[in-house]
């Protein structure tokens, strides 16, 4: 048999004819670079997804530019979906694609044809591709008489795309391409969102629809717990209830999902409309919180202001990028609106924390048997010892005394985060590290001590990293971000390369 099956279900099937792995569920192929992030997508957590990698590894899964495309008289492959489309019949070309609006441009753009009713140089076909956005390769296929796709359901198919405008096309294929993945985020019990009828100043279009159908089934189940209010109800009920009544706060909401699905990134142009939207909204969003707060309470609107930031900076270091972003990432700004954040039950999440210790770390690390969190506990366990060795002996006890409770409190909020599989948990040991440190421990970080800033990158490391595994998709590149910035603030010290190692030890 030239496939395999792994994981629950048979989630995955490896294709050795082409050395592709394709999920089953989301019907496309894996990179290899994306493995991990994708099983979490699919709640395959800790010991299980350490087994299926190593399954995995087992199997030659090229990149790609590699993968050979099937013969267009194979048939088609199961897993991946069947795509009415267009092949173009010009000589020596055979350019493929499933918009008959794109065959159009390309027979003018690139064979100077400028009438297609003239003489139809293209023929129907059905297509398939291994891969999506920017590594989309479509290749034809011959179905069998039984399954094929008949010529007027394919014309059918070409007339929808044609009535389409590009934005709204553009996005309608972005729900198309991520639907599995937005909903297999949502937990089972989720309950149908009663939304109030409370009259608007909103312009409504059903691309204003489109992220706001998102933002209450998907995106607020992802946004960080407030005050004590339940994930997601908080942001399903009462944000949108307000956002209703207040065009720059329903600015907001939109700016939040239309980030969101820029986030999902299924090629670079979606990519691009997204941020576009993203960025003109946010900025009607922040240019109304600063006339007209009025009953909306500012932790709520610091939270979408943070989110969104923090989207908007991840965009800035993204190698796909097609706009310009507005924010840089800033290290220490960063710290801050994750500190503005905690709420009081972070607070006393941090409380609970101060009468552990290392050992009671280790303990829970032992009982949950998770080997990632038994690593990073021996990485601060060594952490004090290496740290003298790279700076030396330390000149001022205070500081030593404050840099040691400092690892001691991540060590305790790292066995309670790694504990949790869910973003809110997660979230709040995130949190919790920098309400629980001293005030003395924010004021070296201020100065940019090295051995506090050492101890900030294990905490990005871990805890703000797995918070972004685990949903946390507005967190993504922070974690790099002030490990990057850390490391450019040790060097423009002088620090020797030994201490700079210290930031990239982390990273293993």
């Amino acid at each position: 048999m030239y496939f395999t099956r792994l994981g629950p279900g048979g989630l995955l099937e490896y294709d050795a004819r082409y050395g592709v792995l394709i999920c089953r569920e989301c019907k496309y192929a894996i990179q290899k670079s994306a493995l991990q992030s994708h099983l979490l997508r699919h709640k395959i957590y800790r010991d299980d997804r350490q087994r299926l990698l190593t399954a995995i590894s087992q199997f030659k899964i090229l990149e790609p530019d590699y993968v050979p495309l099937p013969h267009p008289s194979s048939p088609p492959i199961d897993a991946l979906p069947l795509l009415s489309g267009f092949c173009c019949t010009k000589a020596a070309c055979g350019h493929l694609c499933v918009s008959s609006k794109r065959m159009t441009h390309h027979q003018s753009e690139v064979h100077n044809q400028w009438d297609p009713k003239g003489s139809v140089s293209y023929r129907l076909v059905n297509l398939q591709t291994f891969f999506r956005g920017t590594k989309l390769r479509y290749f034809e296929v011959t179905p069998s008489p039984s399954t094929g796709a008949t010529e007027n359901t394919m014309l059918a198919t070409t007339h929808t795309l044609e009535e389409i405008g590009d934005v709204d096309d553009i996005i309608d294929r972005d729900h198309d391409m991520h639907d599995a993945e937005i909903f297999s985020s949502i937990p089972p019990s989720a309950k149908p969102i009663e939304i109030p009828t409370i009259p608007s100043s909103v312009n409504v279009d059903l691309r204003t629809l489109s992220y706001f159908n998102h933002f209450t089934t998907a995106t607020s189940f992802t946004l960080p717990p407030l005050n004590g209010h339940p994930t997601p109800q908080y942001w399903q009920t009462t944000f949108v209830s307000q956002a209703l009544q207040h065009h720059w706060l329903m600015c907001g909401l939109l700016s939040i999902s239309a980030y969101h699905l820029a986030s999902l990134r299924p090629d670079e142009i979606t990519q691009g409309v997204h941020y576009e939207r993203a960025a003109a909204l946010h900025a009607e969003f922040l240019a109304g919180s600063k006339v007209t707060r009025e009953t909306i309470p500012s932790e709520h609107i610091d939270c979408v202001l943070c989110c969104a930031h923090w989207a908007s900076a991840a965009y800035a270091t993204d190698e796909f990028r097609v706009v310009e972003p507005t924010v840089p990432f800033s290290f220490h700004r960063f710290l801050s609106s994750v500190r503005g954040l905690a709420t009081p039950a972070v607070a006393q999440h941090a409380d609970d924390a101060e009468n552990h210790s290392l050992t009671h770390a280790r303990r829970v690390a032992s009982t949950t048997n998770c080997t990632e969190l038994q690593n990073l506990l021996s990485q601060l366990d060594e952490l004090p010892s290496r740290m003298m060795d790279a700076f030396g002996i330390p000149g001022n006890t205070h500081d030593v005394l404050i840099t040691l409770s400092a690892i001691v409190a991540l060590a305790e909020c790292c066995a309670i985060g790694f504990d949790s599989n869910e973003l809110q948990g997660i979230w709040k040991s995130m949190t919790a590290w920098l309400v629980h440190v001293s005030v003395n421990f924010h004021d070296m970080i201020a100065r940019g001590v090295p051995a506090a800033l050492v101890v900030v990158a294990y905490w990005a490391a871990s805890l703000v990293k797995r918070a972004q595994d685990f949903g946390g998709w507005y967190l993504k590149g922070a974690a790099e971000g002030v490990l990057r910035d850390i490391e450019k603030m040790l060097r423009d010290k002088g620090m020797h390369k030994d201490v700079v190692r210290l930031i990239r030890w982390v990273e293993r």
